[in-house]
């Protein structure tokens, strides 16, 4: 439930309603986040950044790559 009380999860059809979870979109996401930090060497770039502004740049970072994915996925399925 998210914080207004709505369902939150992804609907896998018009039939048979939610599946409580993650979206694909979270999915990825938390793996693109997993990736980044189990890398030290990747934070080099912005050492001189404070601390939140390094875990902004992590989060914009892991979207855009978990949105990119989907995009890429889907246009696979028209091909």
């Amino acid at each position: 439930m998210d914080e207004n009380g709505k369902t939150r999860g992804s609907q896998t059809s018009n039939f048979s309603g939610y599946e409580m979870g993650l979206t694909k979109r979270e999915y990825f996401a938390a793996k693109a986040i997993q990736g980044l930090l189990s890398n030290p060497e990747w934070m080099k770039e912005y050492k001189g950044e404070k601390y939140l502004m390094q875990s902004d740049i992590i989060a914009d970072i892991a979207i855009k790559t978990a949105d990119n994915l989907l995009s890429k996925l889907s246009n696979e399925d028209e091909m």
